[in-house]
């Protein structure tokens, strides 16, 4: 598999995990709105809503850095 092919099948698998952290969060709201209406603890659905958002931060940075390292390495290559 050549690099092109390799970086586009990372772009697109950082964008599924991303959809999929953001339908993540939209559950974890959910619950977390369902358990103050009853009065429960949130403290636990809380932190994994936290975690989630640290996540969906984390993959939103890889792909800007994917993007961006994808248009400098052809530079790179013609400097050398």
């Amino acid at each position: 598999m050549d690099t092109a092919s390799n970086e586009r099948l990372q772009s697109i698998a950082i964008e599924i995990q991303i959809e999929d952290c953001h339908r993540m969060i939209e559950r974890q709201c959910e619950r977390l709105a369902r358990q103050l209406e009853r009065g429960q603890d949130p403290k636990e659905s809380t932190f994994v809503l936290y975690c989630l958002q640290q996540s969906l931060i984390a993959l939103s940075n890889s792909k800007l850095y994917s993007e961006w390292d994808a248009k400098c390495v052809p530079r790179r290559k013609q400097s050398q």
